[in-house]
């Protein structure tokens, strides 16, 4: 039952209702009946409208076989420490280190609600493309959460932060030699090659900066792929 027809059903029942009521109100044994009978069938309808609904967002799921790994949104608080350790901010929400019950060290990225504009089923066909990304220097989606109004996605965490600290970071510890600035740039080209001639369904990245450009520990530079991202 979709919402408009339980929409419009309730109307009609409300509308019969209150035609009944007249009748009845010389009653008021009968009328106390009624009103009883009344409430449970619209408490009923509504459990089996959420049901149903629950049940098609299931089928979402199912639906999209190469989704990867799905997390609870109880999961991600847990991992997050109640999303506790703030990572960056990005145009569409905020990312947050986080731990998973194996002790593998995560980044999520909670998305804002009213800033996607996206259904469920499109943010299901989203996460499905980027989770069949698979390069040694595009960022590797682990999850996702698409619980109610959450939408969450679960990235390997680099250990080295972004690109943006390493050229604007004021820091010994932060400056590149040559060398490296020349294996930064053939590694992001070797991103970017991937997602426009390699993968199965190719990607125009469209956000290149050093925000997006993440660093593992053994220093290999990874683009962070996504529309919903930045």
């Amino acid at each position: 039952m979709t919402a408009m027809r339980f929409f419009l059903f309730f109307i009609t029942i409300f509308s019969l209702a209150a035609v009944i009521g007249v009748l009845l109100i010389d009653n008021p044994i009968y009328l106390v009946v009624f009103i009883f009978v009344f409430v449970f069938g619209l408490f009923f309808c509504y459990r089996a409208y959420k049901k149903k609904k629950r049940s098609e967002e299931q089928d979402d799921i199912l639906n999209l076989p190469r989704l990867p790994n799905i997390f609870s949104f109880e999961e991600l608080k847990i991992a997050t420490e109640n999303f506790g350790h703030k990572l960056g901010q990005g145009g569409f929400g905020s990312v947050f280190e986080g731990k998973l019950a194996d002790d593998t060290k995560v980044a999520v990225k909670r998305l804002e609600d009213g800033i996607i504009g996206q259904g469920r089923k499109e943010f299901l066909a989203e996460v499905e493309t980027i989770g069949n990304l698979h390069h040694i220097n595009v960022v590797r989606l682990i999850g996702f959460c698409a619980e109610k109004s959450h939408r969450l996605l679960v990235f390997e965490f680099m250990e080295n932060g972004s690109l943006e600290k390493w050229i604007f970071g004021r820091t010994p510890d932060t400056v590149l030699d040559w060398q490296t600035k020349v294996k930064i740039i053939i590694d992001i080209a070797k991103g970017l090659s991937y997602l426009h001639e390699e993968c199965r369904q190719r990607i125009a990245h469209l956000d290149i900066k050093p925000q997006n450009i993440l660093i593992d520990k053994i220093s290999t530079q990874r683009l962070r792929i996504s529309a919903l991202q930045s």
